[in-house]
């Protein structure tokens, strides 16, 4: 069976719930409507919230049935949106920002290409302020690594060092006489990665 780059299984868009991989059809998934109906969809339409019932002659459609957006798994929640933008800069070339992510060997973990492993270890976005955040901006997409972060949280985690020409010089004396590389973050209000490139030579040489 072809690998799959989303793994559906479990998800609840509407009135459906995928239950597996469809084995005759590589784009499409096997799902469970609520009026006790299985049939196929194609990933896009289940990713997109485009198909929410098994099909036209569904009883649950002709009561108009309607997508909860907060649902598990939901294709419109924020959380979804987060863990497929996170799947897409990491895993496809053509996807813009790409050469920042997975074209500098930043990867996800293999847990969190499912979407209800990934939202079962983060839980719900706090706020529509919050988005997905790297805590080791060098580091993976994984489990201890990632939090809901604010763009003021996630601005003293950038990858870029905004130190001054004599800071690089303390950050190592500092690190040779035991200080915690935390500490030193803090004391910088840099990011404790941005710390540790400075001390192995990475920045400022």
């Amino acid at each position: 069976m072809t690998r799959r780059l989303y793994d559906l299984t479990g998800l609840k868009t509407g009135a459906l719930l995928v239950i597996c991989p469809d084995p005759n059809k590589s784009e499409n998934w096997l799902v469970r409507c609520d009026c006790g109906r299985e049939a196929s969809h194609r990933t896009f339409k289940l990713r997109t919230g485009k198909i929410v019932t098994c099909g036209l002659r569904c009883p649950i459609r002709s009561r108009n049935c309607k997508t909860n957006p907060r649902t598990h798994g939901a294709s419109h929640s924020p959380e979804w949106r987060s863990w497929s933008s996170m799947v897409q800069r990491c895993t496809n070339p053509k996807r813009h920002n790409y050469d920042r992510y997975g074209g500098r060997g930043v990867s996800v973990c293999g847990r969190w290409l499912k979407f209800g492993a990934f939202l079962e270890d983060m839980g719900a976005r706090p706020s529509l302020k919050h988005t997905l955040d790297r805590i080791d901006v060098n580091g993976n997409y994984e489990p201890g690594n990632c939090r809901w972060a604010t763009l003021n949280e996630q601005a003293r985690n950038t990858r870029a060092v905004k130190l001054r020409p004599h800071h690089p010089a303390q950050i190592r004396w500092l690190a040779q006489v035991g200080c915690p590389q935390r500490e030193i973050a803090k004391l910088f209000n840099v990011s404790q990665s941005n710390v540790r490139s400075v001390i192995r030579g990475e920045t400022w040489r």
